[in-house]
């Protein structure tokens, strides 16, 4: 089964440091599969969120189909943003996405939610919890006062996504 992990947290939360340390990509805006050439084995990464920076359905649903016919993709490591859906708007929001993968049988997901715990900016993990428990993902919390390195070794503990 492949893994679907979502980073979720606020803009500017350290959810791109979290996936950079996780798998070792060099740039934030990455949306690639990234390989480890000693092992063969791949992780596909959206390291900036589909609210920052724009992705259709069609290109996130096109990412799904060749992570799930890669016989060495492992899955998906994707940042989203944990802003609240107002109607006007036609962008899609973080119940989307796993909307789209709990409808793939081939997809376990896990779902990391950022407390950042800085400034006036708290994360109401609570909301986000309610917002997609209906998609079945395993929550888990991370402290964005931690190192990034350490937050993305307890990522990749829980779900085995690295090598």
């Amino acid at each position: 089964m492949k893994q679907f992990i979502a980073i979720i947290g606020p803009r500017n939360s350290g959810k791109t440091t979290i996936i950079r340390s996780l798998v070792g990509c060099k740039t934030a805006g990455l949306r690639d599969l990234i390989e480890d050439e000693a092992t063969g084995r791949s992780v596909y990464v959206i390291a900036s969120s589909p609210q920052e920076t724009p992705m259709t359905v069609k290109q996130f649903r096109a990412i799904l189909t060749k992570v799930a016919r890669s016989k060495n993709c492992l899955g998906v490591v994707m940042a989203l943003q944990a802003s609240k859906p107002y109607k006007r708007n036609k962008r899609k929001w973080m119940e989307d996405y796993f909307r789209i993968v709990s409808r793939r049988t081939s997809f376990q997901s896990f779902a990391f939610i950022i407390d950042p715990t800085r400034g006036n900016v708290r994360t109401n993990r609570r909301d986000i919890q309610n917002r997609i428990a209906q998609f079945a993902p395993a929550f888990h919390f991370l402290d964005a006062r931690r190192f990034a390195h350490l937050n993305a070794s307890h990522v990749n503990k829980l779900s085995n996504i690295v090598w």
